[in-house]
Order: structure tokens, then sequence, then C-alpha cells
């Protein structure tokens, strides 16, 4: 983030509540401003139709599933006529001899929710381009995962999961949508 603020204005949405496993403790960042929201909660601290760009990296799979819609709106709320909106969002995928167990049915209930996320249009938002998942993917090796290694040190920091990340594969979907112009 320190990157882009050398020559963008940014913004960071975050309460320091270490839900989910997030951050408790306010990083001093320079050239960012953070306010104390959610995307979601619709705050007055993030104005209307400002932004050209929201972004989030391993935030969306954390926001409750009774929330997400209002996630989504929200971000399209803060959206510039013409903004993007772009995310990387982890999901655990399971084999084909696993795809019946209730965590991979959670994983495909998540999928389309997603997938779903501005299907009605009244928000203006559209996907870039649509990717290519359902509810019943399962995990195959032309997937990019994450390593070993990486998922070692995740299950230190969030070890609930260690039993599912022993059975599925942890992967990156990338979404992108843009609100359209008026």
């Amino acid at each position: 983030m320190q990157y882009f603020s050398e020559e963008n204005e940014c913004w960071n949405a975050e309460k320091y509540e270490g839900k989910g496993a997030g951050p408790k403790d306010q990083a001093e960042l320079s050239n960012i401003n953070t306010v104390s929201t959610y995307l979601g909660g619709f705050g007055e601290e993030l104005p209307n139709s400002y932004f050209d760009v929201v972004f989030s990296i391993s935030v969306v799979e954390h926001v409750p599933n009774d929330v997400l819609p209002a996630f989504f709106d929200d971000i399209a709320r803060v959206l510039k006529p013409g903004g993007s909106s772009y995310h990387a969002i982890d999901l655990y995928l399971f084999d084909e001899s696993r795809k019946n167990l209730d965590h991979a049915h959670d994983h495909g209930q998540r999928v389309e929710l997603y997938q779903n996320a501005y299907r009605t249009g009244e928000s203006g938002m559209h996907w870039r381009e649509t990717p290519k998942i359902n509810r019943d993917l399962v995990f195959a090796t032309d997937f990019a995962t994450n390593s070993d290694r990486t998922m070692l040190l995740w299950n230190k920091i969030a070890p609930r999961l260690s039993d599912m990340r022993a059975i599925a594969q942890s992967v990156s979907l990338k979404a992108e949508w843009y609100k359209a112009e008026n």
C-alpha cells in the first residue's frame, strides 16, 4: 500500500478489532487516510462516489455471508462511475472424491454469493470478466495455489482451519468489477 500512496490518494477502512484474525493495532502508514469503519456499514467516513478503485487481498472471504450483500453494495456506493473493484478472494477447493463434504458445500454457496454479488444491476456494477467458476468446482492441478510453507504459517495463525487445509487446497479467486458510467 505504501507504494501506491506515493502517487495516489489512498484510504484504509479498518476498525482494528482483530475480527477474523485481522489486525488489532493500527499501522502507522504515511500518506494513507485510515478510517474506523468496515465496508458494508455504509459509514459516512467513506464518501459516496469518491473512489476510482477499491481493492482487497484476502479480505472478502472473512466477510460473513449475511453481510456480504451489504459489503458489495457499499463498494458500489463509494465508487465513482467508471471506477473498478479488484479482490483476491481465498477459497478452499476439494478434489473430486471430497466434493460432497459439508465444507465443500459451504464453499460452493460462497462462490454463488460472489457470482451474484451484483446480479440485480441496480448498483451499476458489472463483472469485468466473469470468473469461470461454479458451485461444483473441484481442485485440479491447473490452479495456482499457496505454497505448503504458507499453509503451515496459516495453520499457526488460524489453527481452527488446519483440518480443512489437510483435505482441501487454498486457491485465490480473481474478482474484478467495474461501475458503469452514468
